[in-house]
């Protein structure tokens, strides 16, 4: 095992203990399930989901939490303020958004994110397009998915990104 998965293996497995010891209070004799339980989901957490290869930049996934709350917030009053108008201003489509973040960890993450942006959902992903649904403004849409994408590399130091 190497230094990155030994580490690995230490965090999550203190983790798993931690939420243990949470969930049932600190009793004692719950440890002769629990240390083994732990032991063992740590060890298949790293055969399903290895360790990152490359690090986090704390600063940006700090900057990015409130950015995305910002946008959450920003995203279910624009489609409340859609919805409760009279006139219902929108109009639903599908776009093709090109990705250009390169890990799959960096895409995953930036498709989980664009529902939180205002009017938007991601559909599907055909390669390296993402399917998105629109309510409605298609170029804001287009801004907020780049600068979001451009976020998300920063956090992750993706090679693609355009800082």
């Amino acid at each position: 095992m190497n230094v990155a998965k030994l580490a690995a293996f230490i965090t999550r497995a203190a983790v798993l203990a931690a939420l243990w010891w949470a969930w049932l209070g600190g009793e004692h004799l719950s440890w002769i399930l629990g240390g083994p339980a732990v032991f063992v989901g740590a060890f298949v957490s790293l055969e399903q989901l290895p360790p990152l290869r490359e690090r986090l930049s704390m600063i940006h996934l700090i900057i990015l939490f409130p950015k995305l709350a910002l946008r959450a917030l920003l995203g279910g009053s624009d489609v409340a303020s859609r919805v409760l108008s009279p006139h219902l201003n929108v109009s639903p489509t599908l776009m093709i958004y090109p990705i250009t973040l390169e890990r799959s960890v960096a895409r995953w993450f930036f498709l989980h994110c664009v529902s939180l942006l205002p009017g938007t959902l991601s559909a599907s992903v055909e390669g390296d397009e993402a399917v998105i649904h629109v309510l409605a403004d298609e170029e804001r849409a287009i801004r907020e998915l780049h600068s979001l994408e451009t976020d998300i590399a920063r956090v992750l130091k993706d090679p693609s990104s355009t800082l």
